[in-house]
């Protein structure tokens, strides 16, 4: 929940959000305008669904329950994927510490990372995605099986890239660890071919980029040949993605209040994972089959990103190399991680590396935090004098050094008198 609390203060920090959030406000038919060419721009026939949720996304963001949402579901998804894991390993009892192990070491993060950014676009489908596939646990011949099947083909189809590659490390490891007895009769799985048949009916709608040819830059492998660049990206974006490359101390010595906090849920959290009951240790084979699953996964879904030379030259110039695809690696790094750590440390010894990052990635997401607050100002300003400002200078008075980041073509001042405009008449001024 503290967690959730922290996450919730930044929104709207990327100016493709800014974007969605300016045809949002527009009429409906800029806003289906806007959809299309989207659609058509980045040759993804998804984004007709894609888009207006993002949109959505951006406009509820504005409230503070909206964000709450946003921060559950993103979280909501990591609790899935353990559930999926858990179940699938038949030790129920490990879904909790891989839980909190989820939790405890995502970090706040400005670049292009839900749930701040792309508030629903990216994680609703693999929140999605994964509860399809824990309910296909122990049900592959019930007459629903159909309807969840064409259900996880809509979210393949309505995310993006990204969607369909979580998509195939998810199977990559599910299939590992059905099949850990006999790797080999993998083939034989009637399962697999079903979910083969699924992926290939869902890849049906991005044909549409032969039709549409993509123009978006963040989408094309033209960053291949650079093969250092490509291993760079695959490891900052995995390891900036979690708390380990963010372990800090300066909140903790800067407020009292904030070492009593992260003392506090230090000592809560190692309490939770000591008195966590494990049961049965499963088997070595499983643990190692199961952690390397997670970790050609982890390639199968980072590789074709990292091919991108936006992505390459982005993180040549930024302090932070971090993106969406961090997110989008956390999914199976920290499990491959953490499960053999769970299965064979003491659990004094887990307890105590708990509490460690927990009070040290407190002061990392703290820190964020707060400096999201500060960044969000003018979206503030904007709900809480609507009535006092004239919406032809509202952008001398939200937003007078271009503190919100915006695409170059975007009009500052039309944004900010549109959406003056807007809480004008939400307030009834």
């Amino acid at each position: 929940m503290v967690q959730s609390v922290l996450f919730s203060f930044g929104y709207r920090l990327t100016a493709d959000d800014v974007e969605a959030h300016y045809f949002a406000l527009d009429t409906v038919q800029a806003f289906l305008d806007y959809t299309g060419r989207m659609a058509v721009a980045s040759g993804r026939v998804g984004h007709y669904v894609a888009v207006p949720v993002n949109m959505a996304g951006a406009f509820a963001s504005d409230y503070l329950a909206a964000r709450l949402f946003f921060s559950i579901v993103f979280f909501g998804s990591f609790v899935a994927f353990a559930v999926l894991l858990g179940r699938l390993m038949r030790a129920p009892r490990l879904i909790a510490p891989l839980s909190l192990a989820y939790l405890i070491c995502c970090p706040l993060l400005f670049s292009h990372t839900p749930p701040n950014a792309y508030p629903l676009q990216v994680t609703l489908p693999f929140l999605v995605i994964l509860l399809c596939r824990i309910f296909l646990i122990g049900r592959e011949y019930e007459k629903a099986v159909g309807v969840v099947r064409l259900v996880l083909m809509v979210a393949i189809t309505v995310g993006s890239e990204y969607t369909l590659l979580f998509t195939a490390g998810v199977l990559i490891v599910e299939h590992s660890i059905r099949n850990a007895d006999n790797m080999r009769g993998m083939l034989r799985s009637k399962l697999l071919w079903a979910d083969f048949a699924t992926m290939a009916v869902a890849l049906i709608p991005y044909t549409f980029r032969f039709a549409a040819p993509s123009v978006y830059g963040g989408n094309q492998p033209d960053g291949i040949s650079d093969i250092h660049a490509v291993l760079s990206i695959l490891w900052l974006h995995t390891w900036n993605g979690t708390i380990f490359a963010h372990l800090g101390v300066r909140a903790i010595l800067e407020s009292w209040k904030v070492l009593v906090a992260a003392s506090g849920l230090a000592f809560v959290a190692a309490l939770g994972a000591f008195l966590l009951p494990l049961g049965t240790r499963p088997r070595v084979r499983l643990v190692s089959i199961v952690c390397l699953a997670l970790l050609a996964a982890w390639l199968c879904v980072m590789l074709p990103p990292s091919t991108n030379k936006r992505l390459h030259d982005w993180c040549s110039i930024s302090n932070e190399c971090t993106y969406t695809t961090s997110r989008l690696a956390y999914y199976f790094v920290i499990p491959a991680v953490f499960l053999p750590i769970i299965v064979y440390f003491d659990k004094s010894a887990l307890a105590l590396l708990t509490a460690a990052l927990v009070f040290f990635g407190f002061s990392h997401n703290w820190t964020l935090s707060a400096m999201m607050r500060s960044y969000v100002h003018p979206y503030k300003e904007a709900i809480y004098s609507a009535c006092a400002i004239d919406p032809a200078k509202a952008l001398a008075a939200l937003d007078p050094e271009n503190h919100i980041s915006m695409h170059p073509w975007m009009d500052r001042s039309a944004y900010w008198s549109r959406l003056a405009i807007y809480e004008r008449y939400r307030q009834g001024c």
